[in-house]
């Protein structure tokens, strides 16, 4: 007897075509500790992003300078921020690392760290490798900075 599972998981999307794999890999991509941290990350990013251009009307330049934009619009600074302005720019690093599938610090990525005086464990070359602590961590950091910015999600206010 075979126990392997060979249903067939099929996903049809007339505008961008079809998808199809088997049951056990799919489960395997979501059961996958690191695939789930990488989107809870990019999405965590993005949400935050997007809220930025809302408010702002323009997220131009990374993190640091939309961020402080919306700290100053209601009186604060960094120092206020869970993190502050080298901790979410390492969310910020963090989240383009896995958005552009590198998996490891490239000279680009560090030189944004130095240039807020970063002083975590990364170096050139580390590979990234996150745990749901890290995913926790990176969005206490992205709200608080929304906290301190004077915006509150629309169910929490």
């Amino acid at each position: 007897m075979n126990d392997q599972i060979s249903t067939k998981l099929s996903v049809i999307n007339s505008s961008k075509g079809n998808f199809s794999t088997n049951i056990q890999d799919y489960l395997k991509s979501i059961t996958d500790d690191e695939m789930v941290i990488s989107i809870g990350i990019i999405y965590s990013y993005a949400i935050a992003e997007a809220a930025a251009e809302d408010i702002l009307g323009t997220v131009d330049g990374g993190i640091e300078s939309w961020g402080e934009k919306l700290l100053a619009k209601n009186q604060k600074n960094w120092s206020a921020v869970m993190g502050g302005k080298a901790g979410l720019v390492e969310v910020s690093v963090i989240r383009n690392i896995l958005a552009h599938g590198s998996l490891e610090f490239d000279q680009r990525s560090i030189n944004r760290l130095k240039s807020v005086n970063y002083q975590g464990p990364y170096k050139l070359g580390d590979k990234l490798a996150l745990k749901f602590l890290d995913l926790e961590e990176y969005r206490s950091r992205i709200r608080s900075l929304f906290r301190f910015a004077g915006h509150r999600h629309p169910s929490r206010k």
